[in-house]
């Protein structure tokens, strides 16, 4: 065992907890309080290189990506993400749970809850998300959150916080056939501060993770027969910390699929993660398979550069389906 791995376990989740911000310092100083807040769900986005504020798919994609996703919703979704986080180090385990239907032609409303557990403290997040349909082409979300954090022991005993916080997004989208166009821009945290309380000497407050996001996407499918279809989809997103000016974050990534006759879908994908501070630059990639109204999805990123750590595999499952007066439907988009 290394002697990172050593320290970690004599120390408890209190090591884990320090060696993961030592591990990942633009992370922890660059977005700060409640760090499940900050890391992304969705094995997909991930496999893209973490991006995904402007990216159409299944809409319970959409709470943590960008809210406003949710007024394009025409299917109800649930889907899970599951990771092991310091593969290599500790197991900490993160969980993500979000579903999501239409209302109709208005819009979207979804419901989601996170929990990263340090094994002996943890954070859990519920919330709930509304997008609505302002124009054809412009949609308007947001996603409130409750946080609630708790550190059980380590240096100075049981620590606890908990606050409100809200994610706002819009999201534009254009279609010229066979084309569709994706432009985002959302929130992340807004107003949100936590003063944690227990056992400190004096109450300490800290900020949420606040941060600018700006996305776009393309996709374009290609027929090749009535029943085969080929396409692609690339994205790009750049991340602008509101807690530090010096920390941003660019991703993007392309996929590329096939499709047969709504009943299956195979897709790879490949991104790169650039962190200009120089602790994430790597490339990263995923695959997805989609069969009726079941997905199942993986995907791969960096940890910090120079870690020596393996990389963390992200898997999302879901079901997918539209209700309509004759029945259950699906589609591959």
């Amino acid at each position: 065992m290394s002697s990172v791995g050593r320290h970690a376990q004599s120390f408890g989740w209190t090591g884990v907890f320090f060696l993961f911000f030592a591990l990942n310092p633009p992370l922890a100083f660059g977005q700060g309080a409640a760090r499940s807040l900050d890391i992304q769900p969705g094995a997909r986005q991930n496999g893209l290189g973490a991006a995904g504020v402007a990216l159409f798919g299944d809409p319970s994609d959409g709470l943590w990506w960008n809210p406003a996703a949710l007024g394009f919703a025409d299917r109800t979704g649930v889907q899970y993400t599951h990771a092991s986080l310091l593969p290599g180090l500790a197991e900490i385990p993160y969980h993500h749970v979000a579903m999501a239907t239409p209302l109709g032609s208005y819009g979207g409303l979804g419901a989601s809850f996170t929990r990263l557990d340090y094994g002996g403290g943890d954070e859990a997040t519920p919330s709930l998300a509304l997008g609505v349909r302002v124009h054809p082409m412009v949609s308007v979300g947001a996603n409130l959150k409750w946080v609630d954090i708790w550190y059980a022991g380590g240096f100075f005993g049981a620590v606890h916080a908990e606050t409100f916080t809200a994610d706002l997004g819009v999201l534009m989208r254009v279609e010229r056939a066979p084309w569709r166009f994706g432009l985002g821009a959302m929130y992340q945290n807004f107003d949100g501060t936590v003063k944690f309380l227990g056992t400190l000497p004096t109450p300490v407050s800290a900020p949420l993770g606040r941060n600018w996001k700006l996305g776009a996407s393309a996709s374009v499918p290609l027929r090749l027969t009535d029943q085969v279809t080929v396409g692609g989809t690339a994205v790009l997103d750049y991340n602008q910390s509101d807690v530090t000016a010096e920390y941003h974050t660019w991703h993007g990534g392309l996929e590329g699929y096939l499709v047969h006759a709504d009943i299956l879908r195979l897709a790879a994908r490949g991104g790169y993660y650039h962190d200009p501070s120089g602790e994430l630059q790597d490339f990263t990639y995923g695959v997805g398979l989609r069969a009726a109204i079941f997905a199942f999805d993986a995907g791969w990123i960096p940890q910090a550069r120079d870690s020596g750590l393996p990389r963390v595999l992200k898997v999302t499952g879901g079901i997918h389906v539209e209700f309509a007066s004759d029945g259950p439907r699906w589609s591959m988009d």
